[in-house]
C-alpha cells in the first residue's frame, strides 16, 4: 500500500515550487475532498494551443494579425513595440493594458474583418497541444467543470474548440461584436479581459462557482498580448 506521505513525495518530484509546507497543504486538501469540490481554470493561448509544425506560433492574436489593414499594420506594429516592453519589465499599469487593448480591437473594427475571415484563418492554422482533448473528456466525465480565462478573444476560442470537437465550460473573455453582415463592428468592453486583469477572483460569473468548488487547478503558461 502506498502511504499518504510517499504518494506526496512521488507528486512533488515531477514539480518546481517555492514554499514546499504551502504545497503539501494544497495536495493533501485536494486528496482529501472529491471531485464535487474541485473546479478548472485554464489560459487558453500557448496552454491550450501548440507551436505550428513550421515554426510558428499559434494563439488567438495570431489569427487575426495577418488579417489586419495594410493601412493600419503600422499603427498595430508601433502599439506592440510601445505596450510590451513594459509588460515584459512588469512596469504595465492597469491604464496602459486597457489602452493596448481598446486600440489593438478598435485597429480589428477598421480594418473591416468579418467572422467569416477569421474562421477560415483558423481552421488553416489551428494547433492543439497533445493531452487537451482527454484533459477536457476527463473533467467532463468526473463533472468537474473548466473555466477558460484569457485575455485573448473570445470569439476565435469559441471557434478553436469547435474546430476540435471540444465542449468547453465557462469562457471569460473579451467578445467581439458584430453587424448583420459578421464585420467586427466593436467588443463587449464592459466584460475586456486583458493582461492585467487576467484573474479569476472577483469576477461576478464565477463567484458562485469558487464558493461552491473551492478547490482550484489552474492550467497556464505565459500571459498572452496583442502581437
Amino acid at each position: 500500500m502506498i502511504r499518504d506521505d510517499q504518494r506526496t513525495e512521488e507528486v512533488l518530484a515531477r514539480f518546481s515550487y517555492r514554499d514546499i509546507a504551502e504545497i503539501e497543504k494544497k495536495i493533501k486538501r485536494f486528496t482529501a475532498g472529491t471531485p464535487g469540490a474541485c473546479h478548472v481554470v485554464l489560459d487558453f493561448d500557448r496552454t491550450l494551443t501548440a507551436p505550428r509544425s513550421d515554426g510558428q506560433d499559434f494563439y488567438t492574436w495570431s489569427v487575426v494579425g495577418p488579417l489586419i489593414s495594410s493601412r493600419l499594420r503600422d499603427e498595430w506594429d508601433d502599439l506592440y513595440r510601445t505596450h510590451r516592453p513594459l509588460e515584459r519589465s512588469g512596469t504595465l499599469t492597469d491604464g496602459q493594458a486597457k489602452n493596448w487593448w481598446d486600440t489593438s480591437f478598435d485597429i480589428l473594427c477598421r480594418s473591416n474583418i468579418k467572422i467569416q475571415d477569421i474562421r477560415e484563418a483558423l481552421e488553416r492554422r489551428a494547433t492543439i497541444r497533445d493531452g487537451v482533448v482527454d484533459f477536457f473528456a476527463v473533467c467532463q466525465s468526473l463533472g468537474v467543470p473548466t473555466v477558460i480565462l484569457s485575455a485573448g478573444i473570445a470569439d476565435i476560442i469559441d471557434l478553436w474548440f469547435s474546430h476540435f470537437s471540444i465542449t468547453p465550460g465557462i469562457i471569460v473573455s473579451t467578445r467581439l461584436l458584430l453587424d448583420d453582415d459578421g464585420t467586427i463592428a466593436g467588443w463587449d468592453s464592459g466584460g475586456m479581459v486583458h493582461t492585467k486583469n487576467k484573474r479569476e477572483r472577483g469576477r461576478r460569473e464565477l463567484r458562485e462557482l469558487h464558493n461552491d468548488r473551492p478547490n482550484v487547478l489552474l492550467v497556464a503558461t505565459v500571459s498572452m498580448m496583442p502581437t
